[in-house]
């Protein structure tokens, strides 16, 4: 590791109501009235922080091992990897590549990320998204939310759905459609070039936006797509994320459980709300870590 901001000072600004009175806390418990916090997510000592500046906490791991330390999430808004490397016949991508694609286009990312290879069999691949995202809506507290970016994937003459990966226990409220604006990477006779991806709204009963102009900003997000990797062979755009702390009205923090480069968090410290990114990858962490000591000028 390198020594950008590591690891946090022991006590940090508390939440309301302890922070109008000048208190902080330790592991969640306000120091000064024992109080718990009600906007950090409690977290058990067994973690310790990659990266913390008293706004954004970075964790380096596995995000199924992460996620059962942390409670009392607002918001989770997250796009995992999508097992590009990997087939719906469950053959290595670039096998069918050439067989699928006469009409030429590329097919980035098929070499994964960093640690992760991205091309895991198609089963063990949704069991994956599934015990996630139940690991997700357990961190949720009773009026909170989870944005999870993903898209149809066309092959071999089929559509693989985003919802195949939502656990029974998680309630589907919205599908939301991320217009990318420019058309997608292949093109092939069996289906329409795709120009969307999905963003899934999971979310509690008591969950709502915020006002009247929340909700017309629709279920159509038109946003161009991320150019600037910083490092990332994928990163999705500020602009979702900043979107759905825009419009969604919650309490706690703002989660990422597959962190990536840190556009969820970044999106979250712009906004002035706390946020958790979890990530495998060292080599993003400290991506991650470097752009959120990058402050945002005032214009």
């Amino acid at each position: 590791m390198s020594d950008v901001n590591r690891v946090v000072a022991a006590a940090k600004d508390c939440g309301a109501p302890c922070r109008s009175m000048g208190h902080a806390y330790v592991d969640g418990v306000c120091r000064d009235c024992k109080q718990q916090d009600s906007v950090t997510p409690v977290l058990t000592p067994s973690y310790e922080p990659y990266y913390s500046d008293g706004t954004v906490t970075i964790y380096h791991g596995d995000c199924r091992d992460v996620l059962p330390t942390l409670s009392n999430v607002g918001l989770i808004v997250t796009s995992p990897p999508y097992n590009l490397g990997r087939s719906l016949d469950d053959t290595p991508t670039e096998v069918t590549h050439n067989r699928g694609r006469p009409w030429g286009g590329t097919l980035r990312f098929v070499d994964g990320y960093a640690e992760h290879s991205d091309d895991m069999p198609i089963a063990d691949y949704r069991r994956w998204q599934l015990d996630t995202l139940r690991a997700c809506w357990a961190a949720l507290n009773d009026t909170g939310a989870i944005f999870y970016n993903h898209k149809p994937r066309v092959q071999r003459g089929r559509v693989l759905l985003p919802t195949a990966f939502v656990p029974d226990e998680a309630i589907l409220r919205q599908v939301i459609i991320w217009d990318r604006i420019e058309k997608g990477m292949a093109f092939v006779p069996q289906a329409y070039n795709t120009g969307h991806e999905w963003i899934l709204l999971l979310a509690k009963p008591a969950f709502r936006l915020k006002s009247r102009s929340a909700s017309a900003a629709s279920d159509i997000w038109r946003i161009r797509p991320e150019r600037d990797g910083r490092g990332h062979p994928c990163p999705f755009p500020l602009g979702i994320p900043a979107m759905a702390i825009q419009t969604a009205e919650f309490s706690g923090s703002v989660l990422d459980p597959f962190m990536g480069s840190g556009t969820t968090l970044r999106a979250a410290k712009d906004a002035g709300v706390s946020a958790v990114g979890i990530e495998i990858s060292e080599r993003y962490c400290e991506i991650a870590a470097q752009r959120m000591g990058q402050e945002v000028l005032a214009i």
